[in-house]
C-alpha cells in the first residue's frame, strides 16, 4: 500500500498540473514521502505541499515542458485572470513557448503584444503561445465561434416571434 502510494507522490504529472497542496485523513506514508513534500499535521488529518509543482503560467524553450530544464518558471505572472479573459506579463530570453496550464479549447484567441498569434494545444492538452525574446504582454479572449452562431440564432429566432406575434395582433384588428 506505501508503495504505489509514493510512487504516486513523485509522478512528474503532479507537478506539472501545479497540484501544491495534498489533503490526507491520515499518515499513509509512513516516513517515505518523497523529499519534494512537506507534511503538517490539521486538525483531523495532514496536509502535504508540493514545493516543485508548476506555476499555473510559465516559459519553456520549446513544447516538451515535462522537461523542467526546458523551462523558467517564475518568468511569467497573471495580470488578470477571469473566466473570459487572461493577461499575462512574460520574459524571454530567446524564441520560447509561454505555457497556461488551463485546458485547451479551440474557443480561445490570443496576442502577444496585441498581435494576434495562434493558440496551440500543448502537453497534456495546456495553451501555448509562440513568444520572441524580450518582456511580452499576453491576451487570451473566450471567444467561440459556436457561442457567436448560437447567439445570432437566437436572437433571430426571438426577432421572428416578436414578428409573428406583431403581425397576428394587425390581422386580428383587421
Amino acid at each position: 500500500y506505501i508503495r504505489p502510494l509514493k510512487s504516486a507522490l513523485n509522478n512528474p504529472l503532479l507537478d506539472i498540473f501545479g497540484i501544491k497542496w495534498i489533503i490526507a485523513r491520515e499518515n499513509i506514508w509512513k516516513n517515505q514521502l518523497p523529499d519534494k513534500f512537506l507534511s503538517k499535521k490539521i486538525n483531523e488529518g495532514y496536509l502535504l505541499e508540493n514545493l516543485k509543482s508548476f506555476p499555473r503560467v510559465f516559459i519553456c524553450h520549446n513544447l516538451d515542458f515535462e522537461k523542467v530544464d526546458n523551462c523558467f518558471l517564475k518568468k511569467a505572472s497573471i495580470l488578470k485572470y477571469s473566466a473570459t479573459e487572461i493577461s499575462i506579463l512574460a520574459h524571454a530570453t530567446e524564441f520560447s513557448y509561454l505555457i497556461l496550464t488551463d485546458l485547451y479549447y479551440p474557443g480561445w484567441k490570443a496576442e502577444v503584444d496585441g498581435k494576434e498569434v495562434r493558440v496551440i494545444k500543448a502537453g497534456l492538452g495546456f495553451r501555448a503561445v509562440p513568444v520572441g525574446q524580450g518582456t511580452h504582454k499576453i491576451d487570451f479572449v473566450f471567444s467561440p465561434v459556436d457561442f457567436k452562431i448560437g447567439l445570432v440564432l437566437t436572437l433571430s429566432g426571438f426577432i421572428m416571434i416578436f414578428a409573428v406575434l406583431a403581425l397576428r395582433k394587425n390581422v386580428k384588428k383587421i
